[in-house]
């Protein structure tokens, strides 16, 4: 509910400012899921680890039930436009959804993650998914191999960057491409890791502060910032905040 509403309050503040104006997209960089990111031997040991610890939820043809549909339509319902870092960190810090949740290796979430890769059709490589956030993260799950990776205007996405204040009003600064995500909270965990690891970037955003109080961005003035929200893409291209969290105490 909270995200209908933010969205919904979005596309009025898009309407208002006219944001939708035509603005170059930068394409995101990093990999596709189109591009061989696993190998076959890996997916292979995904497999009989699926086999024995997700099955019983997720069902061998990954259909669901009681845990959720992993395969086909279903699988880019829930990851379409996401990385694979978050795939990744789910299965890590969840799974298996019982008293040895928490219990697998990095390693043998990455297997699993190339296991499902595989099982939904995209093409296996020479190496290993390796079990990093950072190289996790900039592999994108798209529809198709020429789809285009760029986040969409009015998509949830998070960035890094400094966070600085121009005038009354605040921006985020050096910041990296905008990246899809399906989670408008603060970044837990290894996906909080990977957040401050990732070099800054040369983008800059405006914060449209409807969900987030000014009296909570303000503190984190002159730090190297994570930020969640929606984007809105234009002349000046703006984030309607969900989150935002420092990941570190300066931008040096």
């Amino acid at each position: 509910m909270r995200l209908a509403f933010i969205f919904g309050v979005t596309a009025f503040v898009v309407a208002v400012v006219g944001a939708t104006h035509a603005s170059p997209v930068l394409a995101q960089t990093g990999k596709t899921v189109w591009d061989g990111v696993f190998s076959e031997e890996q997916a292979a040991r995904g497999r009989e680890l699926y086999n024995a610890t997700c099955a019983p939820c997720h069902k061998e043809d990954l259909s669901g039930q009681p845990g959720p549909n992993l395969a086909a339509e279903a699988f880019y319902l829930r990851f379409d436009q996401d990385h694979l870092g978050r795939i990744y960190n789910s299965i890590l810090t969840r799974m298996p959804a019982n008293e040895q949740r928490g219990t697998l290796r990095p390693e043998q979430a990455a297997d699993l993650v190339a296991y499902l890769l595989a099982f939904n059709k995209f093409p296996s490589g020479a190496a290993a998914l390796p079990a990093e956030m950072p190289a996790l993260t900039a592999i994108r799950v798209t529809r198709g191999k020429d789809a285009p990776t760029e986040a969409p205007n009015l998509s949830l996405v998070h960035i890094v960057g400094c966070l600085t204040k121009s005038g009354t009003a605040f921006v985020i600064a050096n910041a990296t491409a905008p990246m899809v995500t399906k989670n408008p909270e603060p970044s837990k965990d290894a996906e909080l890791t990977a957040a401050q690891g990732r070099a800054l970037g040369s983008e800059t955003f405006g914060l449209v502060l409807l969900q987030v109080q000014p009296t909570a961005v303000a503190p984190h003035a002159g730090s190297k910032v994570e930020a969640k929200g929606l984007l809105i893409r234009g002349p000046q291209n703006r984030i309607n905040l969900t989150s935002i969290q420092p990941v570190a105490a300066t931008c040096n």
